[in-house]
Order: C-alpha cells, then structure tokens, then sequence
C-alpha cells in the first residue's frame, strides 16, 4: 500500500484474472484509512469474515508492550459478528482494562438487542471513553472499532471512530464525538478488504498477495487468515511502524451461523473475548477450573446451531511432501463438518478411532480399520457416546470409555471376542484412556469427585488385566495428575501440575504404590519400552523437545524450538507436529538422525501425527476448518 492516501474514497483493484464470463472482471476492493496506530485487518466475502488484530496497546503515555487480546466475538439472536479496535486501548498504563474490557461493559445487559442498538452502546460508550480520557490528559486520543457482521446473509460492517469513517480519513479528526459509518457486500459483489489503523505499513505487494489469496483460496479459510497472519507480521517490520504494531497477532474467521475458528499467535496473558446475548463469558474462568490459568492459547473454535450460507467445503486432496521422508499416506476417514480422531495403532497396522455421529455432533461413535480392508471402516458395537476415549495395544486389544456423563463405563475388547469391564468407583467419573500394555493393563485419570469447580480433581489411574483400579490419590508435588504413557513393566508415566504452568513428571507403579519424581519441570508425553522418557520444556515461551535416559537429567533433541513431540516407539523413533506458515506440520525423527523429515499431507491442512508402532506406522490426524481426515502413513520401505 502506497505511504499515503488523500481523504475520501480509495479503492484499488486487485491482479487482473482471466474470466470465462463476458461479464466484466471485478476484483476484491481495498479500503484505505491512514492513522498513527496499531493495524487491524477486516475481510468481507459472501460466506465468511475474516477479522486480525495485534496484541499492542495505545495508552496516553504511548504504546505499552503488554499483550492483550483486542478481538472478539459477539453473538445475537439476529446477527453474528467480530469486533476489534486500533488506537486507544487504556485511559493509563496502570489501569487494569483495555478497551474490549470496556466493550464488554457498555454490552451488558443487552440481551435482544439488534445490530444497530449494539453499534449504538459501543458508540456513546466509546465517545464518552475518549471524552474521559482528554478531561484527564488534556490530550484527545484517536479510537477506531470495527464490528463485522452476518444478519443472516446480510454482511455489513460499522466503522466507530473519531478520526476514520468508510470514505476515509475524517477531517480535523480526531473529532470530540464518535461517529458511524457503514459498508455492505451486495449480492453479486467480490470480497472486500478493510485496513484500519497505520495503513502504510502494507505495501502494494503485500495488498496483491493477500487479494490473490482471498479469491483462489474460495473456503480454505485456514490459508487465508494465515496469509492475514503474515501480512501483519510484516507490517509490524515496516519503517512506519514505530514499534506501535506487535509481531504476534490474533486473526479469526467467521461463517454466516457464527461458527468459526480463531488462531492465536503464542502470547502469554491473552484470553479470548467471548459477549453471548450481552452476556461476557468468561474463558478465563473456564481455564482455571481446568487447572489452566496462564496458559498459552494457541487457537480457539466456536460455533452456534444457526444455518450457514457457507458453501460445501472443497477440500481438493492436494499431495504434500517436502521432505520425501519415505513414506506412503493412506486416508482411513475423511469427514465434512464432523470431527473424527484416531485413538490408537496395533502393530499389524489396524487403527482404532472415532467420528462423530451426523445427526448429533457431541456423539461419538468408535470405529476401526484394518489393511486388508482398506476401503471400509468397521463400526463397533457401542451406542454413539456423548462420554468417550480409548486406546489400543500393540497386539490389538481395545479399550473404550462409552455410556453417559453420570454413568461413564469402560470396556476392554479382546482379539478373541470377549470383553470385561473397568471399575469406575462410585462418586468418580470423567474417566479417560491413555495407554495399554501388551499384557492388557490400562492407564488413564479419574476425576475423584465430581464438583466441576474443583480444578484439582484430576487423578492419574491404572486399570490391572481384571479391570480393577488404582489411583493414585496422592501425588509427589502436583495438585491434579494425570497418566500419560504405560509400559510393559507395569510402570505409569505421569504428568502433575500444579500452580501456573507448573509441570512435574512422575514414574509411578500401582502395584505397590512406589512413587519416583523425575527432576526437571516437564511436560511428559510418552515412555520407551527400554525407559527413555519424551517430553518438552514450555519454560522459555515455545516447546522445546527433551529425552531422559536415565530418569535424571533432560538433553534437548536436535530439533529447534517449537517441535513438539507426541509419541515414540521402541526403536526410539518420534513423531509430533510444528507450526510454521501458518499451519500445523508433523514431523519425524529417526533415532541417530539431526534433523526432523515433515511427513506427506494434504496442501493446507493442519497435520498432526498421534500414534506411532514398532514397525514405524503411524497414525494421525489432518484437518481444514471444516474437513477432518484420519490418515496412516506407511514406510516405503
């Protein structure tokens, strides 16, 4: 984008395109405001809206490097939408509300209200908000917010701001009063883009390149807020910055029913802004109650039971391989607006997992798959279960969670038919499945009461070869622990937590109840059969993979920061997943090698390997926003 506009209208037109139709091209619009402030990103098309902000804040005193989530979602009977905001973001450096704070307050106890009442509130609010503000600094400060809305196929956008409007610059802004301006996208018309704040720091290359991307990517809406994603990291290094625009940024994405996804770039201290009905919901809140509070968000999903005007998904299968890392990729499932998940690879290749029933999304029903019918999942026979979760052994063995929130139950399938149960105490629940070894022991966590608020309920758990339980009810140092790994030696590796982010590793043998603390503030993820234990250390911002050799000391894996590992099997070869360009990728690393090979996928998904056998299958998951495949690659040789 140029390094100056003039006031009014200011729209250009995107690369020109072939067109098949003897109508004439219209390529996605571009509209340019010019302010000294941070960067927010609004896109327009007939299905969704996509909607970027930084983490940097405004205050009097100048920019405050504190990062704070300047998005959210706001959710009506009568419309859906996104709301951010650029320039003013506190009254003072020491004041504990940021301006979506604010929002939140001016929306209460607006339940029912339609697009125009909630765009008014924010208004008077904000007028007020600034007006506050210059009575104790004496100076006015500038304050756009942008709310993007679906009423039902409807797609409109208010521009709230003293110093900006749809046309452009305001004059002699900023003004001592908000005001409101307002775009649509018309029927027929292409997608349009809306950059609010410092418009110079987005050059003409950039604006082509995310044009480009808008009208090839249709419905791949993941690619295209990772193309958002990058246009502002860019603009954050740009000479007219200022350092007022972070590196890291939040972008979401929004269907017309309200459902949509929200990638966040690693920041500690952001939560996600959530106004249902004039009603805040506090995520932040739900976080503690999971023993979560201060953790990192990475991404967040929501949805609603509303109609969508969203097209069918085109997910084209594209093969991509990077790295030829030899292996071959076969898709077991490929589900379209449902979820599917694999739980659990044998050593003869058969996989177990689950998908979602159609009629009802919170249903699970579990499934497997074998090489020698490749064409075919085999359904088992279990009710679709709101409660689930298993694993499998290597030689195949099954266990399963299924029956209902208040009455969980657990069952262990064997090859040859015949079944057993897993106690589940009474007063417990909320069981989960993690690991079986090759003598049919179990491993997973019981919640050992029932009050939801208790975020400490957690408790790792150990099913013997009859199904009777262990729990570990008294953990070394955590306050909630849960199993991660079993090996054949009847060994629990186990994950407690407890504080902030405080992460312990234990080795635990349910038989005669002997505890050993591993040093080292560690997030587990699996055990070797031969007792090397994997993990990685989240102390410094970004994963970084480790391996115990001796239950003593931690040695950092040749891999760089941000490879997070996931699973290993006995010749000690790993697999987990990388984020990079926007997407997850899943990589491999063979015992003795330096560097990590990224694993075949489908061109824009997010990869993630979960499972890995002796062989070296692996079993693991792909996914679009709306697309989820279960895949298993295979050795070539």
């Amino acid at each position: 984008m140029p390094g100056s506009c003039a006031s009014g209208a200011a729209r250009a037109l995107g690369p020109k395109r072939e067109q098949r139709s003897t109508r004439p091209a219209r390529a996605p619009a571009i509209l340019w405001h010019d302010s000294p402030v941070t960067l927010n990103i609004t896109i327009l098309t007939r299905t969704r809206i996509y909607q970027s902000s930084d983490f940097r804040l405004s205050t009097p005193q100048g920019p405050l490097d504190s990062p704070a989530m300047k998005l959210a979602r706001l959710s009506y009977p009568t419309f859906e939408a996104l709301v951010c905001f650029t320039g003013l973001a506190k009254p003072s450096i020491s004041s504990d509300e940021d301006t979506i704070d604010q929002v939140v307050k001016w929306l209460a106890s607006s339940n029912d209200a339609r697009l125009f009442q909630v765009v008014e509130r924010i208004r008077a609010g904000a007028t007020e908000y600034v007006s506050a503000v210059e009575r104790d600094t004496g100076q006015r400060e500038h304050l756009t917010i942008v709310v993007a809305a679906f009423l039902g196929e409807l797609v409109r956008v208010a521009i709230i701001s003293n110093f900006q409007d749809s046309l452009g610059q305001i004059p002699r802004g900023p003004l001592s009063e908000l005001r409101v301006s307002w775009e649509s996208l018309r029927p027929g018309e292409t997608p349009k883009v809306l950059v609010t704040g410092n418009s110079r720091t987005v050059t003409r290359p950039d604006r082509d390149s995310l044009l480009e991307t808008v009208s090839e990517a249709g419905e791949d809406s993941a690619r295209i807020r990772a193309s958002i994603r990058d246009l502002s990291r860019r603009a954050s290094r740009h000479p007219d910055a200022n350092e007022t625009i972070s590196e890291e940024c939040t972008v979401a994405s929004m269907d017309s029913s309200g459902s949509g996804m929200q990638d966040i770039d690693g920041v500690r201290g952001t939560e996600v802004k959530y106004i249902h009905n004039g009603f805040h919901f506090p995520i932040g809140q739900a976080l503690e109650q999971l023993g979560l509070q201060g953790a990192e968000l990475a991404d967040a999903s929501f949805g609603t039971n509303k109609p969508t005007t969203r097209r069918p998904p085109s997910c084209l299968r594209e093969p991509w391989d990077v790295s030829g890392a030899g292996f071959q990729m076969v898709e077991i499932i490929h589900a379209t607006d449902l979820d599917c998940s694999p739980l659990g690879l044998s050593d003869g290749d058969i996989v177990l997992g689950t998908h979602s029933e159609p009629s009802d999304r919170s249903r699970q029903v579990y499934w497997t798959w074998t090489p020698e019918d490749p064409d075919h999942i085999h359904a088992l026979d279990f009710e679709p279960t709101p409660v689930h979760g298993g694993c499998m052994n290597a030689a195949g063995v099954i266990a399963v969670i299924h029956g209902t929130g208040e009455h969980p139950e657990g069952t262990v399938l064997d090859v040859d038919g015949r079944s057993r149960q897993l106690e589940i105490p009474a007063g417990m629940g909320e069981p989960s499945l993690t690991a079986m070894n090759t003598s049919g022991e179990v491993c997973g966590s019981l919640s050992i009461n029932l009050d939801f608020s208790d975020s400490d309920r957690s408790r790792p758990a150990f099913w013997d070869s009859n199904g009777k339980v262990h729990i570990m009810t008294a953990l070394a140092v955590g306050t909630s622990g849960r199993s991660v790994d079993l090996t054949d030696d009847g060994i629990v590796l186990v994950w407690e937590s407890y504080g902030v982010l405080g992460s312990a590793v234990t080795l635990w043998n349910p038989r005669t109840g002997g505890v050993s603390q591993v040093p080292g503030a560690i997030i587990p993820t699996a055990r070797a059969e031969s007792g090397e234990i994997l993990g990685f250390n989240r102390e410094n911002g970004r994963d970084v993979a480790v391996m115990s050799r001796d239950c003593q000391e931690w040695s950092d894996l040749p891999l760089n920061n941000g490879f997070a590992p996931a699973s290993l099997n006995t010749i000690l070869t790993i697999v987990g997943n990388v984020r990079s360009d926007g997407y997850t990728n899943g990589w491999l690393l063979r015992r003795g090698e330096n560097h990590p090979n990224l694993l075949p996928t489908f061109r824009y998904h997010n990869t993630r390997p979960r499972h890995i056998n002796a062989k070296g299958s692996i079993a693991g998951h792909l996914s679009t926003d709306n697309e989820q495949h279960v895949v298993l690659w295979t050795p070539s040789t």
